[in-house]
């Protein structure tokens, strides 16, 4: 909520699959752009749009370590593709462990 807008929104979704409990958090800011994306993931990766706010640029770099240290992964896309404000969404997938064989 940081880099958006007064008035933006979230929307948490979770369900399961097979495999898998997947939590997604979508937002209807300005996203980040694909290119930009592998640094907004890196250790104190700032985006150049950000460079004027106060912070360290952890943020999802810190909730990619924290899915990590849980053996789930973190992946972030457009929650809107191809609108003007794509939006950001960060997903997050928790395998679930397999019982028996």
């Amino acid at each position: 909520m940081k880099h958006a807008s007064p008035h933006a929104s979230a929307m948490l979704h979770v369900w399961q699959e097979r495999t898998a409990i997947v939590a997604r958090i979508e937002g209807d800011g300005p996203g980040i752009p694909v290119e930009y994306r592998a640094d907004a993931l890196r250790r104190f990766g700032r985006l150049d749009k950000a460079r004027h706010t106060p912070g360290h640029g952890l943020g999802l770099r810190l909730a990619a370590a924290i899915a990590e240290l849980h053996n789930a992964k973190l992946s972030v896309a457009d929650a809107k593709a191809g609108a003007a404000r794509p939006g950001l969404a960060v997903t997050v997938c928790f395998a679930l462990p397999e019982f028996g064989a």
